[in-house]
C-alpha cells in the first residue's frame, strides 16, 4: 500500500494476535468486562479471509500499526442491522499517518469482495473522520449508557 502502510488479513499474521488483542482490550475490553485472555480468544475467532467475522491488520515498516474487524453484530440495541465495521484502532505512534483510512479502504474492499453491499458502524468521537471517508450518520444510539452516532456506508460493486 502507499505511504509504507501494508494491510493484510490477521489470519496471515496470527503471531501478532496478542499485540492487537492487548490494544483492543485496553481501548474497549474493560467496558465489556473482558480480560486480556478473553480479548485474545475473541480475536483468534476472527482469523478468516473470505467470511465474517474477519480482522485486517495494518503494518508500517513491518511493525503492527492498526486493526479493523468486520462482523455480523456490534451494537446490542440494533440487532436488526448487519454487518458491521468494528474496532478500528490505530496505535498512538502511527496516528495521523493514513493508517486508519488505509484500514477502512481495505475493509470496504474486502466487504465488497465477499458480497456485502453495505456496512454499519457506531462511534462516539470520530464522526468527522468517518464522514470524510464517505460514511453517513443515520441516527443516535446509546451504548453502555453513552451516546453514540450510528453510521452507514453503502458499498458500490467494484468497478461500478
Amino acid at each position: 500500500m502507499s505511504d509504507g502502510i501494508d494491510v493484510c488479513d490477521l489470519a496471515d499474521c496470527p503471531g501478532d494476535v496478542p499485540t492487537f488483542a492487548a490494544w483492543l482490550n485496553r481501548e474497549w475490553g474493560h467496558h465489556d468486562g473482558l480480560t486480556l485472555a478473553d480479548s485474545e480468544a475473541r480475536l483468534r475467532g476472527y482469523l478468516h479471509r473470505d467470511r465474517i467475522p474477519l480482522a485486517l491488520a495494518a503494518y508500517v515498516g513491518g511493525q503492527p500499526a492498526g486493526i479493523v474487524i468486520l462482523r455480523d453484530h456490534d451494537l446490542a440495541s440494533r440487532p436488526d442491522l448487519k454487518p458491521w465495521l468494528s474496532s478500528l484502532f490505530v496505535a498512538p505512534e502511527f496516528r495521523r499517518r493514513g493508517v486508519g483510512a488505509a484500514l477502512m479502504r481495505a475493509a470496504e474492499a474486502r466487504a465488497r469482495r465477499i458480497g456485502l453491499d453495505g456496512l454499519y458502524l457506531f462511534t462516539r468521537h470520530q464522526v468527522a473522520l468517518y464522514a470524510s471517508l464517505g460514511w453517513e450518520a443515520i441516527g443516535e444510539e446509546v451504548d453502555g449508557g453513552r451516546p453514540t452516532t450510528l453510521m452507514r456506508k453503502l458499498l458500490a460493486a467494484e468497478g461500478g
